[in-house]
């Protein structure tokens, strides 16, 4: 939850995003090195202008704690 907050309050701060939304805590079962792992995780969503969504996937990437976060993008229109 605390890195959650952090990255949410991170990329607003930078303006990367316009708004951040923490939601979860969600419990999540997934394969990870060869292992059936289970977690308790925070689903972070961002709203942000096209032209900035590059960036703001390189800043997360660069700043998540995990070593391959999952990354969605969505187009509203």
């Amino acid at each position: 939850e605390e890195d959650a907050r952090r990255l949410a309050r991170g990329a607003v701060e930078r303006r990367l995003a316009v708004c951040a939304q923490v939601d979860g805590p969600v419990e999540s079962h997934y394969p990870w090195q060869g292992r059936i792992e289970s977690a308790r995780e925070y689903r972070l969503w961002f709203k942000c202008l096209p032209a900035n969504a590059s960036a703001l996937g390189l800043w997360v990437q660069a700043n998540h704690p995990y070593e391959v976060p999952q990354w969605i993008e969505v187009s509203a229109e």
